[in-house]
């Protein structure tokens, strides 16, 4: 599933991830968020199992401080749940349920916008994207490039040096601050040095290649696909959902100063709901029909 996945066009992905964006940031429905939040879980499940767990660990500790905090710091609301004795700064504290409703809705949206770019990351390659960068702006490109480039490459120039430098007696884990200051100011140095010859290196690189003086090479050709085509239009709809007037009524919600009332607008309300974990896990969908169908693998 994954290299099915990571056989999308980077510029459909883009749109999709830019348009799933745009849906999770308007809308203000916790029910809707909680239905992108289990098709999105689904969506990385199918493509990594191994990248869920990792993504679920990383939702607890974004999602429990939101609900903790956010109701404490927010006293907004008349439905008094529970108070508190006055604390210092703070005050007198009052949990509402409005203010616990509203954490929980920001608590989705936020997790949903870290889990859609954990997606786009299992699904596009660093190359690929500044590749595509690089036709709009190639030197933020470049930079970028030897950006990402310089942070592995440092951590092995500092294990490099400090391997070399515990060989001469110098001691950089001693005990003592002072000691472990004066041992380490000729490490930071040898670093330093060593991060400027390997810049003059990729300069003579650059400048051997001769980049800046014809048109650039591109080492991938992306075609654009039926596949690519119909994530986008997933994108559109999701965009048309919270243009449409009556979708809009039910994607927004009142909170404050008394939970509003879920306002399905007759049928509009369930299509969106029906509709939204389609839009959202039809990347996997597209490639079990892909693994399953000759046709569509032949179409695709």
């Amino acid at each position: 599933m994954k290299g099915f996945l990571e056989s999308f066009n980077t510029l459909a992905l883009i749109i999709y991830l830019i348009c799933m964006l745009i849906f999770i940031s308007v809308t203000n429905n916790p029910v809707v968020q909680a239905v992108f939040f289990v098709s999105i879980c689904l969506l990385i499940m199918l493509a990594d199992k191994k990248a869920f767990k990792n993504a679920l660990i990383l939702a607890v500790f974004i999602g429990i401080p939101i609900i903790l905090i956010n109701p404490i710091v927010n006293s907004r609301g008349i439905t008094v749940l529970f108070r508190m004795s006055e604390i210092p700064v703070l005050g007198d504290i009052k949990i509402t349920l409005e203010a616990l409703v509203f954490a929980l809705m920001l608590m989705f949206k936020l997790i949903n916008t870290v889990f859609l770019f954990v997606f786009f990351n299992l699904c596009v390659e660093p190359d690929r994207f500044f590749n595509l960068m690089a036709v709009v702006a190639p030197r933020s490109a470049m930079t970028a490039t030897l950006t990402a480039k310089m942070v592995p490459s440092m951590i092995e120039s500092t294990k490099r040096i400090a391997e070399v430098q515990m060989t001469r007696g110098v001691q950089l884990d001693s005990k003592s601050l002072l000691k472990r200051i004066s041992n380490g100011w000729p490490f930071i140095k040898i670093l330093l040095f060593s991060s400027l010859e390997g810049s003059l290196q990729t300069a003579e690189a650059l400048e051997s290649k001769g980049y800046g003086y014809r048109k650039r090479s591109s080492y991938y050709k992306e075609g654009f696909k039926l596949k690519d085509l119909l994530i986008v239009i997933s994108g559109a709809v999701a965009i048309l959902l919270i243009i449409l007037k009556s979708p809009r009524n039910f994607l927004d919600f009142k909170f404050f100063p008394r939970i509003g009332v879920v306002s399905n607008e007759g049928i509009c309300g369930y299509i969106v709901i029906l509709i939204l974990p389609i839009l959202v896990v039809l990347p996997a969908m597209l490639g079990w029909r892909f693994n399953k169908c000759r046709f569509i693998r032949r179409k695709i």
